[in-house]
């Protein structure tokens, strides 16, 4: 990064490196990968290009917001089942859902549906 980032007229790009770095090591930590692995995958997303736009302050907010934008914007896919007694009234609903990384063999098929 070559960028230098200001905000008020106050330096900040220390504080934008120290967010980049907590959130690479978070990313790392979550889904067991490497060091350069997470950092490509965080340098290519939108949250990346977003947290280096220092006007909008994401830059300022805790490691752990900044990852969940990151996964928010990630292939997943969601499961979902429910279980209902339909022959009661007053009767409970239970929902039950998963979620989970959306494999790359199933990328191409689900984006065409």
């Amino acid at each position: 990064m070559h960028d230098i980032y200001f905000f008020n007229g106050q330096d900040i790009t220390m504080n934008v490196c120290i967010q980049i770095h907590r959130v690479i090591n978070l990313i790392q930590e979550q889904e067991n990968i490497g060091f350069e692995e997470a950092t490509g995958k965080f340098y290519h997303s939108q949250t990346y290009k977003t947290l280096t736009q220092v006007e909008n302050g994401l830059w300022a907010e805790n490691a752990e917001y900044i990852l969940d934008c990151y996964n928010e914007e990630a292939d997943q896919y969601a499961q979902a089942y429910f279980d209902y007694d339909s022959k009661k009234s007053g009767g409970v609903t239970k929902s039950h859902l998963r979620f989970d990384n959306l494999h790359d063999e199933y990328k191409e098929l689900y984006h065409q549906s």
